[in-house]
């Protein structure tokens, strides 16, 4: 490969940053040239206490696989390294493999992670929790997953009703109710 050839003027422009260079960063010279060629888009910064979703499935990850290295696992940042951050569980996710979480995700995922600390999945309701419909109060007779109004409760008029999940909101969790004695 042949030199190529400068004036004066670019000489010196050259020399100037060969002893600037070292306050670059250590950002490879390859791919400052290859940036300012063909142009470049920044990367996003992440910082510890972020909420990131996977843009990537894992190589090779089956659904039956690790749910850590599934698409669309929403996770908050507990450490931030070079080339890749890491989430609570301590499990690595690579920068190219993650986003930051829209707000509807980080919703979801706070939503997720209320409900998983009384030990329940999203929406989860059992026997005896209390919850609000609408203005009124009622208890939990029995969970019917074979229809859309699966909640079924004693309505105001002593008849078995239901109601949706999504339309009502928890109050007490059965096992934390205190007018339950031992056994019941």
């Amino acid at each position: 490969m042949s030199k190529v050839k400068l004036t004066e003027y670019e000489a010196k422009i050259v020399k100037d940053f060969e002893k600037d260079y070292d306050s670059y960063g250590n950002v490879p010279m390859s791919k400052i040239v290859d940036a300012l060629c063909n142009g470049y888009e920044v990367e996003p910064e992440y910082k510890v206490g972020d909420y990131v979703t996977r843009i990537i499935t894992g190589q090779n990850a089956r659904p039956q696989d690790d749910k850590n290295l599934l698409e669309g696992r929403t996770f908050v940042i507990s450490e931030v390294a070079d080339d890749f951050v890491t989430d609570e569980g301590g499990m690595k996710h690579l920068m190219w493999n993650i986003r930051h979480a829209t707000e509807s995700e980080i919703a979801e995922e706070k939503e997720r992670r209320w409900w998983a600390e009384y030990g329940r999945g999203v929406k989860e309701y059992k026997k005896g929790d209390i919850f609000k419909h609408g203005t009124q109060i009622f208890e939990v007779l029995r969970i019917d997953e074979s229809v859309n109004y699966s909640v079924k409760f004693l309505n105001e008029y002593e008849n078995i009703d239901g109601v949706h999940p999504d339309a009502i909101q928890i109050l007490c969790f059965a096992e934390n109710r205190v007018d339950w004695g031992e056994g019941e």
